[in-house]
């Protein structure tokens, strides 16, 4: 028997230890323990319940799933399919992962013209699908190739250019005025569309004659557009502009993907900025709302500030979302994250019989003396348990986390909660609370056989040391690929978003102003929440961005923290009282205080908890999950090299189950050209 020691508890790592102990059998091959710092699992998707503040969800920010999630959906599915089957969640109001989730079919922008914002609403049309369909897996279904993608960019590019009453009025205009000139085509668009479709699958049977025809055709369109909407004042023609926009970044996506992609693959335009990359083929809106909440979904901001994505994994990125979507482009989750996700995860695994050590932080993983496996795993113990710990607890018959340790269950309780200590969340690696003991597990000891390093990279220099000084690649990895500091404000309001002038319906909101580029209105989860009626919470708005870097300061400053938070808490201030104006037009500014009910911020600056970058030529320095360089350690999460890879809950997923399939075999299938995630 193999055992198996799984080091934190984020996304990655969970993932891998579900479809490890899919197998019925799993028992008789494995003995999986999995060692999380603090008193909770779900890493940076991680949430609380604030029993003191009616049970209140805080999250590290705003969480979405987005439709084009088919690992992630599909493992979900499986894990409710079995709670539901063992009994694990008696009368909860999620008794499938369906009902986990609300459809999200708007995404608006902040359109910021000419210095002014104003909200430009898309709205994608839902399908009758549900993400994760045993029926992708069992067939070994793919998402598409770069051609089939630039296919689809056509007939949708095609689509809105048939039905769009702004462009069709300017070609009718133009034609009252004088006649469009004979190498005008408005029809280009469609004959692009026309002569792509009748082209080959496979790229290499292209004529040259064919693919410069395809360039003429969406090249000229975007210059007609171009020139007749000139004529117009953009600024006040909001209808034409949004169309211009979009068929110019369509257009450029289009021919870069022709000139880039189709033959060489995404990873070929990994050297170079997203917007960029617009630019240089020929698009005259690369830093419009459009792209910009590309970078926003990603938080791709270098320190916080810099706008940075590599092009290859932002395009493919974007394309799963907009064309492979089920059901609705995004998915809100009906409670906090740690309640419709971790929780039922944790419930499971418990069951199925893997052992979990909460309050284990680990500090250091040590070589063998070849330098070629984990021989050791240093951890400090944070607290013990009087009796064994039971983490969750059911609010409204869902399986939550507390926003704290359950005191009363640990035998240093009293002592954590000393109002001398400065910073006393054991989360933190600023705390000033002493771990109570420390130990080693060893190889050699048949305390673990192979390990499963699921915490994030942002921490990997401060634990894994010995590893980065014996490998390059371990070298090149940690020093290229970047992470950020995040930062999120939840409003309670008195005043729903559709009083205070919201008039769009519900949706997410990018490409805003800093110090919040992003929002949404996840007012349903208020049916679980426990609001007094006299505090009249009628709205839950989740506003969220990078943080900018700022200050560091060593562990040893339990005061560092606090600063961090105040900064956050002072960026949300100003955000509050000068900016929610386009949001919620129907508030003067500065925003009338007494309409906010309650509010919580929050700083992730903590080394495991920021968020993963994918920095221009970066990706090659990511290690896959079974080619750690190391004969017993399998990497899980969203840092390492995948076929998406990007910061997400799905690369996570994929990344958790490439783990698996290095360990057992298992799964057969990944939703991937590959069928193993990379």
């Amino acid at each position: 028997m193999k055992k198996l020691a799984i080091l934190g508890g984020g996304i990655g790592a969970l993932t891998a230890a579900v479809e490890i102990t899919n197998d019925p059998q799993w028992q008789q091959n494995f003995d999986i323990t999995i060692y999380q710092l603090g008193w909770r699992l779900g890493g940076k998707g991680a949430s609380g319940r604030n029993l003191k503040e009616s049970a209140q969800v805080e999250e590290h920010g705003l969480h979405l799933w987005m439709g084009c999630y088919e690992n992630a959906f599909h493992m979900m599915r499986n894990v409710y399919g079995e709670c539901t089957r063992r009994g694990l969640m008696p009368g909860s109001p999620f008794p499938d992962a369906k009902s986990a989730f609300t459809p999200l079919n708007l995404t608006a922008m902040a359109d910021n013209f000419n210095g002014q914002y104003k909200i430009w609403p898309i709205t994608w049309k839902p399908n009758d699908l549900f993400p994760g369909d045993d029926e992708l897996f069992k067939q070994k279904k793919k998402p598409p190739t770069p051609w089939e993608f630039y296919v689809v960019v056509l007939e949708r590019l095609n689509g809105y250019v048939q039905k769009s009453a702004a462009l069709n009025a300017l070609f009718l205009e133009q034609n009252a005025v004088e006649r469009l000139a004979d190498d005008d085509n408005p029809q280009a668009i469609s004959d692009a569309y026309k002569l792509a479709a009748s082209m080959p699958d496979d790229p290499s049977e292209h004529s040259d004659a064919d693919v410069q025809k395809l360039i003429s055709f969406m090249d000229g369109f975007r210059s007609l557009v171009s020139r007749l909407s000139a004529k117009h004042n953009l600024d006040l023609d909001d209808d034409l502009r949004h169309a211009a926009i979009v068929v110019d970044i369509a257009t450029a996506i289009g021919i870069g993907m022709l000139f880039d992609v189709v033959a060489h693959g995404f990873d070929n335009i990994e050297n170079i900025d997203f917007s960029a990359w617009l630019k240089k083929h020929g698009s005259r809106f690369s830093d419009s709302a459009l792209p910009l909440a590309i970078y926003d979904a990603c938080f791709a901001y270098r320190r916080g500030t810099d706008r940075n994505a590599a092009a290859g994994s932002m395009l493919y990125a974007g394309l799963r979302l907009m064309f492979t979507y089920d059901g609705s482009i995004m998915w809100w989750m009906n409670a906090g994250m740690g309640d419709t996700i971790m929780g039922p995860i944790y419930l499971l695994l418990q069951q199925r019989g893997v052992k979990f050590e909460f309050f284990s932080k680990v500090t250091n993983l040590g070589l063998s003396a070849d330098k070629k496996s984990i021989d050791t795993i240093e951890i400090a113990v944070q607290a013990t348990p009087k009796n064994g710990y039971t983490p969750i607890k059911f609010i409204d018959k869902i399986p939550c986390w507390p926003d704290r340790p359950c005191y009363d269950q640990l035998n240093e309780g009293a002592q954590m909660q000393d109002p001398k200590l400065v910073n006393p969340d054991i989360e933190s690696w600023w705390t000033d609370w002493k771990p109570v003991g420390t130990k080693t597990l060893k190889r050699a000891d048949h305390d673990f056989d192979a390990v499963v390093l699921g915490i994030s990279i942002g921490a990997l220099p401060y634990i894994c040391g010995e590893l980065i000084a014996a490998s390059p690649q371990w070298q090149t990895m940690v020093a290229n690929v970047e992470t950020v500091k995040t930062q999120s404000l939840q409003l309670w309001l008195n005043k729903t978003s559709a009083d205070l002038g919201w008039s769009f319906g519900p949706g997410v909101l990018c490409a805003y102003r800093e110090p919040h580029d992003t929002w949404s209105d996840l007012s349903h989860l208020l049916k679980f929440e426990h609001w007094p009626p006299a505090a009249k919470v009628s709205n839950l708005s989740y506003f969220c961005n990078a943080l900018p870097e700022g200050a560091n300061a060593a562990f040893s400053d339990p005061t560092f923290p606090k600063k961090e938070h105040d900064r956050a808490a002072g960026l949300a201030k100003t955000f509050i009282d000068n900016y929610l104006g386009p949001i919620w037009p129907n508030e003067p500014q500065p925003f009338d205080p007494s309409l906010i009910v309650n509010q919580f911020t929050r700083a992730n600056i903590d080394p495991n908890e920021r968020y993963v970058l994918s920095v221009v030529g970066t990706k090659q320095y990511r290690l896959a999950s079974g080619q750690s360089g190391f004969a017993n350690l399998l990497l899980a999460g969203d840092w390492t090299s995948t076929e998406l890879s990007v910061g997400c809950v799905e690369t996570a997923v994929i990344s958790g189950r490439m783990a698996s399939q290095a360990i057992c075999g298992k799964p057969d299938w990944i939703y991937s050209q590959s069928g193993a995630g990379v």
